[in-house]
Protein backbone atom coordinates (compact mmCIF):
# COMPACT_ATOMS: atom_id res chain seq x y z
CA UNK A 1 0.00 0.00 0.00
CA UNK A 2 1.02 3.42 -0.92
CA UNK A 3 0.89 6.29 1.55
CA UNK A 4 1.37 9.05 -1.32
CA UNK A 5 0.51 9.88 -4.70
CA UNK A 6 3.29 8.89 -7.30
CA UNK A 7 2.47 11.94 -9.56
CA UNK A 8 1.66 14.98 -7.27
CA UNK A 9 3.04 13.80 -4.17
CA UNK A 10 0.04 13.87 -2.23
CA UNK A 11 -1.55 11.88 0.87
CA UNK A 12 -3.55 8.97 -0.76
CA UNK A 13 -6.92 8.04 1.70
CA UNK A 14 -7.30 4.65 2.53
CA UNK A 15 -8.04 1.92 -0.20
CA UNK A 16 -11.56 1.53 -1.91
CA UNK A 17 -13.47 -1.56 -1.42
CA UNK A 18 -12.20 -3.52 -4.49
CA UNK A 19 -8.67 -2.98 -3.13
CA UNK A 20 -7.54 0.40 -5.08
CA UNK A 21 -5.84 3.39 -4.09
CA UNK A 22 -6.90 6.49 -6.09
CA UNK A 23 -5.65 10.12 -5.54
CA UNK A 24 -8.08 12.82 -4.92
CA UNK A 25 -5.78 15.77 -6.56
CA UNK A 26 -4.92 14.88 -9.77
CA UNK A 27 -7.25 11.10 -9.87
CA UNK A 28 -4.18 8.54 -10.18
CA UNK A 29 -5.07 4.93 -9.79
CA UNK A 30 -3.33 2.02 -8.34
CA UNK A 31 -4.88 -0.09 -10.72
CA UNK A 32 -3.31 -0.84 -14.29
CA UNK A 33 -4.08 0.99 -17.44
CA UNK A 34 -5.13 -2.29 -18.99
CA UNK A 35 -7.50 -3.15 -16.52
CA UNK A 36 -9.26 0.50 -16.56
CA UNK A 37 -9.71 -0.55 -20.75
CA UNK A 38 -11.02 -3.95 -20.04
CA UNK A 39 -13.37 -2.83 -17.76
CA UNK A 40 -14.82 -0.09 -20.11
CA UNK A 41 -14.73 -2.49 -23.11
CA UNK A 42 -17.14 -4.89 -21.23
CA UNK A 43 -19.13 -2.84 -20.80
CA UNK A 44 -19.35 -1.90 -24.05
CA UNK A 45 -19.73 -5.12 -25.43
CA UNK A 46 -22.93 -5.44 -22.94
CA UNK A 47 -24.52 -2.72 -24.67
CA UNK A 48 -24.11 -4.37 -28.26
CA UNK A 49 -26.64 -7.10 -29.05
CA UNK A 50 -25.30 -10.47 -29.51
CA UNK A 51 -25.35 -11.65 -33.28
CA UNK A 52 -28.24 -13.47 -33.43
CA UNK A 53 -30.54 -10.64 -32.29
CA UNK A 54 -28.29 -8.58 -35.06
CA UNK A 55 -28.86 -11.24 -37.54
CA UNK A 56 -32.79 -11.21 -36.38
CA UNK A 57 -33.03 -7.44 -36.84
CA UNK A 58 -31.20 -7.31 -39.89
CA UNK A 59 -33.79 -9.87 -41.30
CA UNK A 60 -37.04 -8.59 -40.04
CA UNK A 61 -35.41 -5.07 -41.63
CA UNK A 62 -35.14 -7.10 -44.71
CA UNK A 63 -38.87 -8.64 -44.73
CA UNK A 64 -40.00 -5.53 -43.65
CA UNK A 65 -39.02 -3.49 -46.26
CA UNK A 66 -40.00 -5.85 -48.80
CA UNK A 67 -43.64 -6.48 -47.74
CA UNK A 68 -43.82 -2.21 -47.90
CA UNK A 69 -42.54 -2.42 -51.90
CA UNK A 70 -44.74 -5.17 -52.71
CA UNK A 71 -48.20 -3.58 -51.04
CA UNK A 72 -46.91 -0.36 -53.27
CA UNK A 73 -46.48 -2.12 -56.38
CA UNK A 74 -49.93 -3.98 -56.02
CA UNK A 75 -51.86 -0.88 -55.24
CA UNK A 76 -49.80 0.80 -58.10
CA UNK A 77 -50.73 -1.68 -60.23
CA UNK A 78 -54.59 -1.76 -58.69
CA UNK A 79 -54.83 1.95 -59.56
CA UNK A 80 -53.71 1.66 -63.45
CA UNK A 81 -56.25 -1.52 -63.81
CA UNK A 82 -58.87 0.54 -62.82
CA UNK A 83 -57.99 3.60 -64.50
CA UNK A 84 -57.53 1.27 -68.21
CA UNK A 85 -61.01 -0.19 -66.75
CA UNK A 86 -62.73 3.47 -66.96
CA UNK A 87 -61.00 4.27 -70.14
CA UNK A 88 -61.99 0.84 -71.88
CA UNK A 89 -65.29 -0.08 -71.59
CA UNK A 90 -66.17 -1.70 -74.58
CA UNK A 91 -69.72 -1.36 -76.15
CA UNK A 92 -70.83 -5.07 -77.64
CA UNK A 93 -71.27 -3.03 -81.22
CA UNK A 94 -67.35 -2.03 -81.01
CA UNK A 95 -66.73 -5.84 -79.83
CA UNK A 96 -68.41 -7.95 -82.61
CA UNK A 97 -66.88 -5.37 -84.94
CA UNK A 98 -63.84 -6.04 -83.88
CA UNK A 99 -63.99 -9.57 -83.65
CA UNK A 100 -65.25 -9.02 -87.60
CA UNK A 101 -62.57 -7.16 -88.85
CA UNK A 102 -59.83 -10.11 -87.28
CA UNK A 103 -61.41 -12.84 -88.54
CA UNK A 104 -61.53 -11.28 -91.92
CA UNK A 105 -58.27 -10.56 -91.92
CA UNK A 106 -57.09 -14.52 -90.82
CA UNK A 107 -59.45 -15.75 -93.74
CA UNK A 108 -57.54 -13.38 -96.49
CA UNK A 109 -54.06 -14.19 -94.63
CA UNK A 110 -55.44 -18.78 -95.31
CA UNK A 111 -53.70 -19.36 -99.15
CA UNK A 112 -56.01 -21.84 -101.20
CA UNK A 113 -55.09 -24.52 -103.39
CA UNK A 114 -56.15 -21.92 -106.67
CA UNK A 115 -53.66 -19.83 -104.98
CA UNK A 116 -50.99 -22.72 -104.69
CA UNK A 117 -51.06 -23.15 -108.41
CA UNK A 118 -50.39 -19.94 -109.26
CA UNK A 119 -47.51 -19.61 -106.76
CA UNK A 120 -44.74 -17.88 -108.53
CA UNK A 121 -41.68 -20.34 -109.48
CA UNK A 122 -38.29 -19.47 -108.65
CA UNK A 123 -35.13 -19.82 -110.76
CA UNK A 124 -31.70 -21.54 -108.62
CA UNK A 125 -30.54 -18.48 -107.27
CA UNK A 126 -34.24 -17.04 -105.90
CA UNK A 127 -34.54 -20.21 -104.23
CA UNK A 128 -30.87 -20.12 -102.66
CA UNK A 129 -32.21 -16.04 -101.34
CA UNK A 130 -35.21 -17.72 -100.02
CA UNK A 131 -33.81 -20.30 -97.74
CA UNK A 132 -31.22 -17.58 -96.56
CA UNK A 133 -28.22 -17.42 -98.41
CA UNK A 134 -26.06 -15.38 -100.82
CA UNK A 135 -25.51 -16.30 -104.03
CA UNK A 136 -22.46 -13.74 -104.58
CA UNK A 137 -20.97 -14.97 -101.31
CA UNK A 138 -18.91 -18.08 -102.13
CA UNK A 139 -19.00 -18.14 -98.02
CA UNK A 140 -22.66 -18.43 -97.72
CA UNK A 141 -24.29 -21.64 -96.86
CA UNK A 142 -27.99 -23.04 -96.58
CA UNK A 143 -29.12 -25.90 -94.39
CA UNK A 144 -31.41 -28.36 -95.21
CA UNK A 145 -34.64 -28.56 -93.18
CA UNK A 146 -33.41 -31.14 -90.49
CA UNK A 147 -29.99 -28.98 -90.33
CA UNK A 148 -28.12 -32.15 -91.39
CA UNK A 149 -26.44 -30.76 -94.49
CA UNK A 150 -25.51 -27.02 -95.39
CA UNK A 151 -24.44 -26.34 -99.02
CA UNK A 152 -22.36 -23.28 -100.94
CA UNK A 153 -24.41 -22.19 -103.61
CA UNK A 154 -21.86 -23.68 -106.10
CA UNK A 155 -23.00 -27.41 -104.49
CA UNK A 156 -26.61 -26.18 -104.23
CA UNK A 157 -26.63 -26.06 -108.44
CA UNK A 158 -25.55 -29.72 -108.57
CA UNK A 159 -28.61 -30.67 -106.93
CA UNK A 160 -30.47 -33.19 -109.11
CA UNK A 161 -33.33 -35.83 -107.30
CA UNK A 162 -36.70 -35.07 -106.19
CA UNK A 163 -35.34 -36.24 -102.45
CA UNK A 164 -32.73 -33.80 -102.64
CA UNK A 165 -34.92 -30.87 -103.26
CA UNK A 166 -37.10 -31.54 -101.04
CA UNK A 167 -34.79 -31.75 -97.97
CA UNK A 168 -34.80 -28.23 -98.75
CA UNK A 169 -38.27 -28.11 -98.76
CA UNK A 170 -38.63 -26.98 -102.32
CA UNK A 171 -40.38 -28.75 -105.30
CA UNK A 172 -39.00 -28.89 -108.95
CA UNK A 173 -40.30 -29.17 -112.40
CA UNK A 174 -38.31 -30.70 -115.00
CA UNK A 175 -40.15 -29.55 -117.53
CA UNK A 176 -40.32 -26.08 -117.02
CA UNK A 177 -36.05 -26.37 -116.24
CA UNK A 178 -36.01 -27.56 -119.75
CA UNK A 179 -37.68 -24.76 -120.98
CA UNK A 180 -35.30 -22.39 -119.66
CA UNK A 181 -38.08 -20.84 -117.26
CA UNK A 182 -38.03 -20.71 -113.45
CA UNK A 183 -38.51 -24.80 -112.31
CA UNK A 184 -38.18 -24.02 -108.13
CA UNK A 185 -40.98 -23.41 -105.83
CA UNK A 186 -41.54 -24.02 -102.11
CA UNK A 187 -43.43 -27.08 -100.90
CA UNK A 188 -46.40 -26.68 -98.97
Amino acid sequence: MIETCPRCSTRLGPPLTSGRQVCVECGWSSAPAASRQTATGTARQKKQPSALKRVFILCWRIIKRTSTYIFLLLRTKAKQFQQSQTHNKVQPGQLVQGLTERLSALESAIPTSVERQTQSWMTLEDAFRMLGGDPSNPKSYVKTLNGEAALSFSRFCRLRSDHEFRAFGLEHDWTRRNANRPWLRPML
